[in-house]
């Protein structure tokens, strides 16, 4: 690895870089000209739907999503297979550090690493196929229906390529007797999750920096209150464990309960609030103790008109990482974490095929001691992180989209260590993404 002298080469060649990358970009789109005419005619009427939007084209996190078709099976012609998912590739360079939950590499950035191993400051690159994915929806009948979903990201894979292997996100049973109730059994999204942000990191998304939740098991009923209010009830297992002994996860005894109320407008925006919240057993060196984690969030998905939506979030916690979620605020035995942020995420259709997005995010540490969420090679805690996105994309084909995006992070820190406790620090860096998905 090269190592940049002084800021000015490094300017000087992320400038080179992005001029690369966006020619790249324009010989696909236009490459293209006879895949675009049919697309003009096939999505003339889809192209500014939420189904063309980065926040489901690439991530598809939504819980209610459902494949555009379904096969019968000649042996059981009750029963439906509906296949989705999509392959995803690209390619990543950043100019520092970047940790992807925790492990320094570039498979789905959420922090900065700090300035305090051995040369964090070289540039850095990798080529990532990791976050594809693979569904399947089982249809019996109307009422009783099924979803599985897999992908191949490991965090503590670097670049993993043929190391990769399958990861279970949803396995879930959906019983539907009527159309005011639905059941909802298995491994599935937190019910707090209500949005997802435009991007194309789509397993790091907002998650550290505005964003919570995340899978878990349990058991939901939703309420279909009238055609524009819904209402979500959870209960489900206050953490996870990987581990092959049972642990403060199977020893807890307290689930976690949550709600979330959605109202929808006539145009499909909506907006809400959801909570969640239980409380965790947390070991000390000499007893158990049981604290409180919870978290409030308010949301909403405006959709101005058909080329512009935008999303908003705002959330409070205490604890929350220490019951599965994906934000920063990880308490221990001695001290309560409190955190809050949100993010703000927008697409703007320039054309039928082109769009722009971006947005903001943040995670900010109420404690002044900061959150033990990540470990590093010198005694520091996190206090804030932050995250800006801007990125387009070019959607050459009905399955197929080109796009570019850049990411800004700011992480801060804090030190424990004897000698230099309370001292504050912070560390920055910025990720170039280019890359292609395909969904089918």
């Amino acid at each position: 690895m090269h190592q940049w002298k002084n800021p000015f080469q490094k300017m000087v060649f992320f400038l080179n870089t992005v001029n690369f990358l966006v020619a790249i970009l324009l010989f696909a789109h236009f490459g293209h000209t006879e895949e675009l005419a049919e697309a003009d005619k096939t999505t003339q009427t889809q192209e500014f739907s939420s189904e063309e939007t980065p926040k489901e084209t690439a991530s598809q996190e939504t819980p209610e999503q459902k494949p555009a078709t379904t096969v019968n099976l000649e042996t059981n012609p009750s029963l439906k297979l509906a296949p989705y998912g999509f392959v995803k590739a690209n390619y990543l360079g950043s100019n520092h550090s970047l940790d992807s939950f925790g492990n320094t590499n570039l498979s789905a950035p959420t922090t900065v690493h700090p300035n305090t191993d051995f040369e964090p400051n070289h540039y850095q690159s990798s080529m990532q196929v990791q976050q594809s994915r693979l569904g399947l929806w089982l249809e019996t009948n109307s009422k009783i229906k099924a979803q599985t979903e897999i992908d191949f990201f490991n965090a503590q894979l670097a670049s993993g390529t043929t190391g990769a292997h399958p990861r279970l996100r949803i396995a879930k049973i959906v019983y539907k007797p009527n159309e005011t109730y639905e059941l909802i059994v298995g491994q599935d999204w937190d019910i707090i999750n209500q949005l997802n942000p435009f991007t194309y990191n789509i397993i790091g998304q907002n998650f550290n920096s505005g964003d919570a939740g995340f899978m878990r098991q349990q058991v939901k009923l939703k309420t279909y209150l009238n055609e524009k209010v819904t209402l979500t009830f959870s209960v489900g297992m206050a953490m996870k464990n990987e581990t092959i002994i049972n642990s403060s996860a199977e020893l807890n005894n307290i689930p976690t309960f949550a709600f979330a109320l959605r109202y929808t407008q006539d145009n499909q925006s909506y907006a809400g609030l959801a909570a969640i919240g239980t409380k965790i057993r947390i070991a000390s060196p000499s007893a158990y103790h049981h604290q409180p984690a919870y978290g409030f969030f308010l949301y909403e998905d405006l959709k101005l008109d058909a080329f512009t939506e935008i999303l908003s979030q705002i959330f409070y916690g205490k604890n929350l990482s220490n019951i599965g979620t994906l934000s920063l605020g990880q308490g221990t035995y001695r001290s309560d974490v409190e955190e809050w942020g949100g993010f703000v995420s927008a697409n703007f259709a320039l054309k039928k095929c082109i769009s722009l997005f971006g947005g903001f995010g943040l995670d900010q540490i109420a404690n002044a001691q900061g959150s033990t969420i990540y470990t590093y090679s010198t005694p520091l805690n996190i206090t804030g992180n932050k995250k800006a996105t801007l990125g387009i994309k070019d959607q050459v084909s009905q399955a197929l989209t080109f796009y570019l995006e850049a990411n800004q992070f700011w992480t801060s820190f804090v030190s424990t260590a004897n000698a230099n406790y309370g001292q504050k620090s912070r560390a920055q860096a910025m990720l170039l993404e280019l890359g292609a998905i395909i969904n089918f």
